[in-house]
């Protein structure tokens, strides 16, 4: 057994904020990961290890690094166990996400954060305009619209799942809004 690779919460973040290829795999449970976690990590759970390991990471020169609450005996065994399936450059998250937090690092819950980030970031940097629930409420009142729907999706899918809408193109993209009318309710 080789020595275990150990990142320091500073060089993981200045790592990320460069780039290039490397893989955060968090090996607790799901229902776990889900609640907190580091914004690009995969969910590993050891009990998928041989399973899921070379779909995640098809090339094993990739920098690794795992991660789990604390540092124990059990993710070293996961660092010894990846070394043994072919993988060169596994290291441990030095004191585990307890260490992160503590040095100041975000952590995020739920699932698709990076898209949902991105949306965030968008609607922060361009401002999009917000409008509350109680307030679109009243502008629906005010109108004879019940409701509306935006989608976007690729320019290619246009054809085969468009429906009769106010169809604006954006570069690649296609911007739809759905409107549905109020219906008439009759009291006799």
């Amino acid at each position: 057994m080789s020595k275990l690779g150990v990142i320091s919460p500073k060089a993981l973040k200045e790592l990320v904020r460069n780039g290039g290829e490397y893989a955060i795999l968090d090996i607790r449970d799901q229902g776990i990961y889900y609640d907190r976690h580091l914004l690009l990590a995969s969910c590993l759970p050891i009990g998928r290890l041989e399973l899921d390991l070379e779909r995640l990471v098809p090339r094993k020169t990739t920098p690794i690094i795992l991660v789990d609450e604390t540092v124990t005996d059990e993710i070293k065994n996961v660092a010894h166990q990846m070394e043994q399936m072919g993988y060169s450059d596994v290291e441990v998250l030095e004191g585990g996400l307890k260490n992160w937090e503590a040095h100041g690092y975000e952590l995020y819950s739920g699932i698709n954060v990076p898209s949902k980030a991105f949306g965030e970031f968008i609607e922060h940097s361009e401002n999009t305009p917000r409008i509350s629930a109680q307030d679109l409420e009243k502008k629906f009142a005010r109108t004879k619209i019940s409701s509306f729907l935006i989608a976007a999706r690729w320019k290619n899918l246009t054809k085969s799942v468009s429906r009769p809408a106010l169809i604006a193109p954006v570069e690649n993209w296609f911007i739809e809004r759905l409107i549905f009318p109020k219906t008439q309710t009759h009291s006799s």
